[in-house]
C-alpha cells in the first residue's frame, strides 16, 4: 500500500494500523499479488468523526463552522479501526 503520505508491504492475512493525519492526505492505493493473480484498489480518505448522510442545513452550517473554527483539530484516516480492506484478486 503507498500514498503520497507513507507507504507499507506486509504479507496477508495481516492487520495493518494506518495513521491519523492532521492534513487530508491523498488517496490510498492497495495493490495486491499472488502467483498469477493481482489487483489494485483504492482508498479514499475519511474526516474522523464526520458522518454525512441526509445532512440538514443546520447540520452543514455546523460542520462548515466547526472546520473554519479548528483546522488543526482534523484528524484524516482511511477507515475505523478494525474495518476489514478485502481486495477481490482477478485471474
Amino acid at each position: 500500500m503507498d500514498s503520497a503520505e507513507f507507504s507499507a508491504s506486509f504479507t496477508t492475512p495481516a492487520v495493518v494500523r494506518l495513521p491519523k493525519l492532521k492534513d487530508r492526505p491523498t488517496s490510498l492505493r492497495v495493490n495486491c499479488k499472488a502467483p498469477g493473480r493481482s489487483a489494485d484498489t483504492k482508498v479514499q480518505p475519511t474526516l474522523d468523526g464526520v458522518i454525512v448522510a441526509r445532512g440538514s442545513v443546520a447540520g452543514l452550517v455546523a460542520a462548515a463552522v466547526t472546520a473554519g473554527i479548528a483546522p488543526g483539530k482534523d484528524n484524516w484516516s482511511f477507515g475505523g479501526n478494525d474495518v476489514p480492506l478485502w481486495v477481490k484478486l482477478e485471474e
